[in-house]
Formats: C-alpha cells, structure tokens, sequence
C-alpha cells in the first residue's frame, strides 16, 4: 500500500463512520462509493463497452473465430456482436423458451447462424424454467433463484440436452471457436455437459454475479474445477485480467463476466490479457 493509501486510510478509519451510519453525508458518500466502485470493476452489461466487444473483434480479426456457442442466446444481441466483427463464422444460438427463440429466429436469419429451441445443461431431459416478466425476456433454470428474489415469473417446461450430445449429433460441427455462456446462474451446468469435449474448446465466457450465490457455484469452484486446464480472468474494456491462483478478494459478485482461456492457447491468451 503507498504512502498516500496508508494516509487516506488513517483519515478515514479517524472519523469513525461506522459511528455515523445516520448521516446524511456518510451515507452520500458510502453511496458514491460504491458505485464508484461497481464502475471500476466493470459491473456493465454493454457489450459495446465492457470488453465483450474487444474479446470478439481480438478472435475474428486474428482469423480465430470461426464457430460460435451462443448459450443463453436470447434475443440475439449477442451473436449481432459476433456477426459484426466475423461475417462468416458459424454462429449456433441455444434459447429454449419458445416466446424469446421467436424473436431469436427473426433477429437472426443469415444461413450461418443456427437457432435452437432447447438449453444446454448437464442432463438431457424436460426442465422447468422461470421466465421473468418485464425484463426483456430474462430467463432462468434456476428456479430457486427467480423465487428467491422475488421477481415476477411464471415457469414453463423446454428441452436441455447435454452440449456432448450435441455435437455428437451434429458432425459438421468441427470446433469451438468461442463458447459463451449467459444462462442466470446455470453456466456450471452447462459447462459439465460438455463433458471431455471442453476440454477441445479454446476460449469459454461465463457470467458471474450474484446468480452464483443461487448457484451455490462460486469463483473458488471454477478455479478448483478448471484452473489446471485455463488460465481464468475477468474482462474488462480493453482487456482481460488473468489471475494465477484464486483468492477469497475475487467474490465480489462484481458482474458481468469472466473468461477461460485454454492452456494450450497461448497465443490468445497474449492477445487477451490486459
């Protein structure tokens, strides 16, 4: 800690505002300060300015994006992100509620990309989701998390299949450039369902946020999981931030998401990291 920080610590910890949690100056600034900081680590959903944009136009102008896992898909916005930067790559979008695949389908129409009505998940089977109303379409198969919070919903049934078993029935499908995943808290899920074949996958996204609490998967399992086969950071504007080991400091549920480079990728890892 510098000398400066040390300082200002010493001021601050001096004028007690824990004593002071009434005053209508300490609470201003408390609330400034928080989002400040909520800022400065990067709490932006934009793809256009919270470093999504940078991890795909760094693929697609290095020649490496060539077939896209949109997981979560959505209405689309993200796979325009992609089609932006990669005209010709392979896009193949997953959203399994009926009502937002509709939308899906008609944002979404060039040859090259693929929409499905179905989710990716760890077992192939029926499941309930929770559709959130008012909110752009958001929806989650942790029904937990939607009850919990309060939201208004209603459930619906849809089709997960395993992402393995669908690539075992989709043999053109030679590899996976980038897998991206937005699901509400479901992204470990998903990830195992890909059993062995994520292991073949060079770059994997994932949102992190207070969905992982729900989830009751946290950074710290991510790093258990798969720390010995990516390098795993979190992105930002103009760059990814890598982390050699976990630490406790990284659960701030500081969203929206983080990143999983492949070990055997070290050129992209270079070209990534801030």
């Amino acid at each position: 800690m510098s000398f400066f920080s040390k300082a200002a610590t010493k001021i601050i910890y001096s004028a007690n505002p824990a004593s002071n949690r009434n005053n209508l100056l300490w609470r201003k600034l408390n609330q400034l300060a928080i989002t400040y900081h909520k800022a400065y680590e990067n709490l932006n959903y934009d793809t256009s300015t919270n470093g999504e944009n940078f991890v795909v136009r760094c693929l697609a102008d290095s020649g490496l994006l060539k077939t896209v896992f949109d997981v979560g898909a959505n209405s689309g916005g993200y796979a325009s992100t992609v089609r932006e930067h990669s005209p010709n790559a392979e896009i193949y979008c997953f959203e399994p509620v009926p009502e937002i695949f509709a939308m899906l389908s008609k944002n979404r129409s060039e040859a090259n990309t693929h929409c499905f009505n179905i989710g990716l998940g760890e077992e192939t089977k029926s499941a309930e989701i929770a559709v959130t109303e008012g909110r752009g379409g958001t929806s989650s198969l942790m029904i937990e998390k939607t009850i919990k919070a309060k939201r208004p919903h209603h459930i619906q049934m849809v089709s997960v299949i395993r992402g393995d078993e669908f690539l075992e029935t989709h043999s053109e499908i030679e590899e996976i450039s980038l897998l991206k995943i937005d699901t509400e808290g479901y992204e470990p899920q998903v990830l195992r369902g890909f059993g062995t074949a994520l292991e073949k996958i060079p770059v994997i996204q994932f949102e992190y946020g207070k969905a992982s609490i729900y989830s009751k998967y946290l950074l710290m399992d991510y790093f258990r999981d798969y720390n010995s086969r990516f390098r795993i950071g979190k992105i930002y504007p103009n760059g990814v931030q890598f982390y050699v080991d976990y630490n406790w400091n990284l659960e701030d549920f500081i969203g929206p998401n983080y990143l999983m480079v492949n070990r055997d990728c070290p050129r992209v890892y270079e070209m990534l990291k801030a």
